[in-house]
């Protein structure tokens, strides 16, 4: 199993709740998130740091009330 390092920026902000920070860690900088529909929410995150923004507006947009279970993941090695 390959780990990998905790960003510098990552590992440095106090702020991050401790679940990001373990998302951190295993969601690779390259991450492409969609948010589906025509909402203010709807879109893509193209990268990491866009995607935990993406969870910030889900997180502010129901006034702190959105909980969120893990189903599955899917992974490539594919850089495109």
């Amino acid at each position: 199993m390959r780990r990998r390092r905790l960003p510098a920026a990552a590992a440095t902000r106090r702020s991050t709740p401790p679940g990001l920070a373990a998302l951190t860690v295993l969601m690779d900088e390259r991450i492409t998130w969609h948010t589906p529909g025509r909402s203010s929410l709807a879109g893509d995150a193209r990268n990491r740091d866009e995607t935990f923004a993406q969870y910030g507006r889900y997180g502010a947009e129901t006034a702190g009330t959105l909980r969120a279970g893990f189903r599955t993941a899917a992974a490539t090695d594919d850089a495109g």
